[in-house]
C-alpha cells in the first residue's frame, strides 16, 4: 500500500549545529557561484561560437566546430564540479534559497513548530528565523 506521507527528509537542526556549519558552508557557497559564473560564461562562448562560426550555407567550419567540441568538455567539468559541491552543500541539511546572494535556511523546530533559521553569505552566525512560507521578507530575530 502507497504510503500517504510525502514529506521530503529534512534535517532539523539546533542553532549551535547549524552556526557550526557555517564554516563549512561558507567556501562551498563561493565555489558554488563561482562555477555557475563559468557555466554561464562557457555557454556564452558556445553560443557566441556557433553563430559567428559559419560559412554561407550556416555550416560550422571546421575549427568553430573544435573550439565547440573544446569548450563543450570544460562546461561539461564545470557542471560536474557544480553539481558535486551543490551535493557537499545538500547533505549538511541546508536549505539553500538564493545562489547569488548566499541565502541558507536551516530547519529548526521552535516552540514545537518546524521553521526555518535563516542565515545570508557575510551574516557572522545565525540570528534570524522565519516561517516556512514566510521566506525572507518575514525574517524574525531570534529570542
Amino acid at each position: 500500500m502507497p504510503s500517504n506521507n510525502h514529506k521530503k527528509n529534512i534535517k532539523i537542526l539546533s542553532l549551535d549545529d547549524a552556526n557550526q556549519l557555517l564554516p563549512t558552508l561558507i567556501p562551498l557557497l563561493h565555489s558554488l557561484q563561482e562555477q555557475k559564473k563559468q557555466i554561464f560564461k562557457m555557454q556564452v562562448d558556445i553560443e557566441i561560437e556557433e553563430l559567428t562560426g559559419t560559412d554561407d550555407q550556416n555550416q560550422l567550419f571546421l575549427h568553430s566546430k573544435r573550439n565547440i567540441d573544446q569548450k563543450m568538455q570544460i562546461l561539461e567539468r564545470h557542471i560536474f564540479l557544480f553539481e558535486n559541491t551543490f551535493n557537499k552543500f545538500k547533505k549538511t541539511g541546508a536549505v539553500l534559497k538564493d545562489l547569488e546572494k548566499g541565502l541558507v535556511d536551516f530547519y529548526y523546530l521552535k516552540n514545537n513548530e518546524i521553521v526555518f533559521l535563516c542565515w545570508i553569505l557575510g551574516e557572522p552566525s545565525i540570528t534570524h528565523w522565519h516561517s516556512l512560507e514566510g521566506g525572507f521578507a518575514g525574517r524574525q530575530p531570534l529570542d
